[in-house]
């Protein structure tokens, strides 16, 4: 159903991250996200996590299931649970997850919308080209993934709260946007928006579950229209800022969370993320920049045209102590810190690369 080998995929992101329990300093915080949280991802594949990343082992795909208890309910997934249950962690992804400095707890069931990519932006730090799944085979079996995880969310009686869509946009999908026009949702549901944020006016009052929405997750990555579109490739400012016009005047403010990864190309920019938070009333977190395997890792001897004209991962992360900038990025992190923003939240990963813990 896809080009490149998902289990090829897996492997590369489950090394890419630091996983496990180190023994001189064992983890002793509990998790219960994989009796209760689950992120169907582009392979249709479910992982019992909050992020697919953070603990990238599939226990089947979202067609196999008949209920969606039978998620947490499957050889594969007790061999999970039973070994976050030990706190060996083996397959999670410790340094990401937050499990090192607090508990994760999940209060009702979580699950995560990211099998459709689609996408009306093509950023470098998420992909290399367009993509957008409107017809042929793939389209069809996503399709179907889509509708059937719909039809178990019906049939699903205990609170659940479902997030879409985090692997692309789901306001410009041919998949996730009729799904959500159409969509009307239960009172055990709630339901979170993870968008770029530039189809927001144009499409959410379309929606039945407009109002139901209790959380807008909005990837920027800038404050100020110049970074803004070296990073967001394909989108524009003046169209970002009509739609954040749009929900302040909708009264929504206290709902939106802005999405920011540092990287060296708005490291920079967080003074204008504050100003910009403070005009519409938002908040921000801020987090580290991961390898997702977008940017070639590692310095090539033969670098593709794509890495000759957008930099590898190293070039990009900034954290790295190693990078010409990290100094510099640490510094105006102090500065921007002493201005005490209780609006914008840095994530655990972050603060340990910043030295702050």
């Amino acid at each position: 159903m896809q080009e490149k080998d998902p289990q090829d995929a897996y492997t590369y992101v489950m090394k890419s991250h630091p996983r496990g329990r180190q023994e001189k300093n064992p983890i002793t915080h509990s998790c219960n996200r994989p009796f209760k949280g689950v992120t169907i991802d582009m392979y249709t594949n479910c992982m019992l996590c909050v992020c697919d990343g953070w603990l990238p082992v599939p226990v089947g795909k979202i067609t196999d299931f008949e209920r969606l208890e039978d998620i947490w309910d499957n050889p594969k997934a007790h061999e999970i649970q039973q070994n976050v249950a030990d706190k060996k962690f083996t397959w999670c992804a410790v340094e990401h997850c937050g499990i090192k400095h607090r508990d994760n707890y999940e209060s009702m069931y979580q699950v995560i919308f990211g099998l459709d990519d689609s996408c009306n932006l093509q950023c470098p730090s998420c992909r290399r080209e367009k993509r957008l799944h409107d017809s042929g085979p793939l389209y069809e079996e996503k399709l179907q993934a889509v509708n059937h995880a719909v039809n178990l969310l019906n049939k699903f009686e205990p609170r659940v709260h479902i997030l879409f869509n985090c692997s692309g946009d789901p306001l410009a999908s041919p998949i996730s946007r009729p799904m959500l026009q159409s969509y009307i949702g239960k009172d055990s549901q709630s339901f979170t928006l993870f968008t770029n944020g530039l189809l927001i006016k144009k499409q959410l009052p379309k929606t039945k579950l407009f109002d139901r929405i209790t959380e807008y997750l909005i990837s920027v990555d800038a404050g100020s229209k110049e970074v803004y579109e070296q990073i967001r490739l394909g989108g524009s400012w003046e169209v970002l800022m009509e739609n954040f016009e749009f929900l302040k005047e909708q009264n929504l403010s206290n709902r939106v969370i802005l999405q920011y990864v540092v990287q060296k190309k708005n490291y920079q920019d967080i003074f204008n993320l504050a100003k910009l938070c403070n005009q519409f009333g938002f908040s921000a977190d801020l987090s580290q920049l991961d390898d997702w395997g977008t940017w070639n890792n590692g310095y090539s001897k033969q670098p593709d045209a794509w890495t000759i004209a957008n930099g590898t991962f190293q070039d990009h992360n900034v954290l790295d102590s190693l990078h010409p900038e990290n100094q510099k990025c640490k510094e105006i992190f102090k500065e921007f810190l002493q201005q005490k923003h209780s609006n914008i939240r840095l994530t655990p990963r972050l603060q340990q690369l910043l030295n702050l813990k």
